[in-house]
């Protein structure tokens, strides 16, 4: 997704800013419930309300640098140290950004990895 954004001509700097998945995590599962999450996270950054994360030496910090997955359902990169929700499909473990993509996913696994196999791009892109 990052490259994209590059391609089109996004300022790097700008890219430092984004995370996904966006709002805060309250286990939300419908779009409503998503949606509550979003606002609550807008709601957090308009009133400057603290979202530091605590620091520590950046030998650890550069140990901890992401690693992104790209969720089949929805095309969202899922950092891998930090997924919402992950399963096991045969051999591979497979990341998802909500519990929405993982119930998507779940019941119809085949459709989604013959699509990222061929290189086809997600349901959301």
């Amino acid at each position: 997704m990052s490259n994209y954004l590059l391609d089109a001509g996004v300022d790097p700097a700008s890219l430092d800013r984004l995370h996904t998945p966006a709002g805060i995590d309250i286990n939300a599962k419908k779009p409503d419930e998503v949606a509550v999450s979003i606002m609550a996270e807008i709601i957090r950054v308009k009133n400057n309300l603290d979202l530091s994360i605590p620091t520590e030496s950046s030998s650890v910090l550069e140990e901890e640098a992401p690693s992104y997955y790209i969720n089949p359902v929805c095309g969202v990169p899922v950092d891998m140290k930090h997924p919402k929700h992950v399963m096991q499909y045969g051999k591979e473990t497979v990341y998802f950004c909500c519990d929405g993509c993982k119930i998507k996913f779940e019941k119809d696994p085949d459709k989604y990895m013959k699509a990222r196999e061929a290189g086809l791009p997600p349901e959301g892109m």
